[in-house]
C-alpha cells in the first residue's frame, strides 16, 4: 500500500509528528515489514521485535520524517532502515561475542585529542559553505535537504561536500597512521 501517495494529506501530519498518523503508518506497514525481515534471514522472535521496534523508532524520528521523499514508496524506505538496523545489530552481536573493540574507537584522552585535531584540520581545509554543510548535517543532525535549503544550495551539493570531507578525513587518518593500536 502506498499510504502517502493514496492519502497525501497524511504526509504533512506525519512530518508534524501526529500520533494518530504514526499509529496508522505502524499498523499499515508492520506485517509487511515482519515478512520482509523474515525472508532476509534467521532472526529470533526477540531479535525480530527488536529490529522492528528500532526501525519504527528511527523512521518516526524528526530527522527521518523530514528526510522521507514521497517519490519513494514508504515501505521501500522502511525496508532500507530495517536492513541497516539488522546489519548494525548483527555487527554489535558479533563484537559482544568476540570481545572485539572497533578499531576506530579512541582508546584514551590522547587518541581522542588526536582525532579531534584531525577533524579540525579537515574542517579548516573546507570552504565556509562546505564547513557549514558538514557541521549542519553531521553535528546538528539536519537532513541534507534541510541543510541545502538553509544554505541556498542543491541537496546533491551538500551530499558531495559531506562525502568530500569524509574522504579527506579518511586520507588524512591513513597518512597520519591513526588510530594507533598499542598492545
Amino acid at each position: 500500500m502506498a499510504l502517502f501517495l493514496e492519502r497525501p494529506d497524511l504526509l504533512q501530519r506525519f512530518r508534524d509528528g501526529d500520533k494518530e498518523v504514526f499509529e496508522l503508518v505502524f499498523s499499515t506497514y508492520r506485517d509487511d515489514l515482519v515478512r520482509f525481515l523474515s525472508a532476509r534471514g534467521r532472526l529470533s522472535r526477540f531479535d525480530m521485535m527488536d529490529v522492528l521496534s528500532e526501525t519504527f523508532c528511527l523512521a518516526f524520528s524528526p530527522r527521518q520524517r523530514e528526510a522521507y521523499s514521497p517519490s519513494v514508496k514508504y515501505f521501500t524506505y522502511l525496508a532500507g532502515i530495517a536492513r541497516n538496523v539488522t546489519r548494525t545489530s548483527r555487527r554489535q552481536a558479533a563484537r559482544m561475542v568476540t570481545g572485539e573493540v572497533p578499531e576506530t574507537d579512541a582508546q584514551g584522552p590522547e587518541d581522542r585529542q588526536e582525532a579531534a585535531n584531525l577533524v579540525e584540520k579537515v574542517l579548516a581545509s573546507l570552504s565556509g559553505a562546505e564547513r557549514s554543510a558538514v557541521l549542519m548535517t553531521l553535528l546538528e543532525e539536519r537532513t541534507q535537504e534541510s541543510t541545502a535549503r538553509h544554505l541556498g544550495v542543491d541537496r546533491n551539493w551538500v551530499k558531495r561536500a559531506v562525502l568530500r570531507a569524509r574522504k579527506q578525513l579518511a586520507r588524512m587518518t591513513r597518512r597520519e597512521g591513526w588510530p594507533r593500536n598499542e598492545e
